[in-house]
């Protein structure tokens, strides 16, 4: 028996970043999980069927036209994961993050969010380690220069 429900609120925050609203997150969740129902591959462990499950999601969202990956305003992602009154704070690091090309805001939520390795992020985006290492740097890159000329100070350049 297949066990979704172990990795499921993992799935659904790593699809929410993506997508303009809980309906939208609902739709590409109800197509992994349909996807993942009409295979005919043997039970596998349950860390297989995570990474099948977040390819496929990461398939969904990177290949549909349903709905445009960057369409979430700065308000509703933050009323979505805040609640009321989001802190200042919270508007710059979502311009920064949303700012990010998809691959890169990808692999930063595998990795830094779900806390997936390396190797396992590059197995569901469907690419080599040391593309997601260089897209993750990318990302880190921008996202530090952006947080340091928030408050109007340029990073040192190394």
């Amino acid at each position: 028996m297949r066990r979704t429900d172990e990795f499921f609120p993992e799935l659904r925050r790593f699809v929410v970043i993506f997508t303009p609203d809980h309906a939208v997150a609902n739709a590409v969740l109800n197509d992994v999980a349909r996807s993942l129902r009409s295979e005919q591959i043997p039970t596998r462990s349950s860390e297989s069927l995570r990474l099948r499950a977040f390819r496929e999601a990461f398939e969904t969202l990177a290949n549909s036209d349903r709905f445009e990956t960057d369409a979430l305003s700065e308000e509703a992602f933050i009323a979505k994961l805040n609640g009321a009154g989001p802190a200042p704070h919270a508007k710059n690091g979502y311009r920064r993050f949303a700012a990010l090309p998809f691959a890169e805001r990808a692999a930063m939520a595998l990795i830094v969010v779900e806390k997936f390795s390396v190797d396992d992020a590059a197995a569901v985006m469907k690419t080599t380690p040391e593309t997601v290492r260089k897209q993750l740097a990318r990302a880190r890159r921008k996202l530090d220069q952006g947080f340091w000329e928030s408050f109007g100070i340029l990073p040192k350049q190394s």
